[in-house]
């Protein structure tokens, strides 16, 4: 047996971590623009019920 069988795997190899971060930029790509359109929608909303209110 070699060493590294014996002693185990000590860590990620690059391949795992470059998969890791290619799915997280997958996520976030797709999660970054629907958080804005909600934020923009709440604003219209806001508006909407302040003029309601001022009327």
């Amino acid at each position: 047996m070699s060493k590294r069988t014996q002693i185990g795997r000590g860590g990620f190899s690059l391949l795992e971590l470059v998969i890791v971060v290619v799915i997280i930029g997958i996520i976030a790509a797709i999660a970054i623009p629907r958080m804005s359109r909600g934020a923009s929608g709440a604003s219209s909303s806001a508006l909407t019920g302040n003029l309601a209110v001022m009327l």
